[in-house]
């Protein structure tokens, strides 16, 4: 299922039934960029369950998005938004039963533009886990 998100100025945006995250074109506008190579930190707690990264894709290149807990119970997940708005992408377990760790590998960029990265946690707003995190962007050919 290919679900689209369509953020306007000032209004919330979200999507599907149990999944919800709600932000606005101004937050993914504030987001921090991520460039290939680097490594962003946070801390996914009650209060702040989910953090936006931005990155700049052109349509064909293959990305790696990796999200690792670094402390505390958190069990991680990840979703890429095409420039167009399209959920393309989400991870939460990359190696089920091993970790709960997630990673978007060897993905294939659809479009070029902006690409919005949302870190967060199993369950999305209904999750208990929290902790602390890295996320890493590799741009293969990069």
């Amino acid at each position: 299922m290919t679900r689209r998100i369509t953020p306007f100025p000032g209004r919330a945006v979200s999507w599907a039934v149990a999944k919800t995250l709600s932000f606005t074109a101004d937050d993914v506008a504030a987001a921090p960029e991520i460039i290939s190579g680097q490594t962003q930190r946070g801390n996914i707690t009650a209060d702040a369950k989910y953090f936006l990264y931005v990155f700049e894709g052109t349509a064909g290149q293959e990305v790696d998005i990796n999200m690792r807990r670094t402390q505390g119970s958190l069990d991680t997940n990840l979703f890429l938004i095409s420039p167009s708005g399209f959920e393309v992408a989400a991870n939460d377990d990359f190696r089920p039963g091993e970790t709960t760790d997630s990673a978007i590998a060897d993905f294939t960029l659809p479009e070029t533009g902006r690409y919005v990265i949302i870190a967060t946690h199993f369950a999305t707003i209904y999750g208990g886990t929290t902790g602390s995190f890295e996320l890493s962007l590799l741009v293969n050919g990069q």
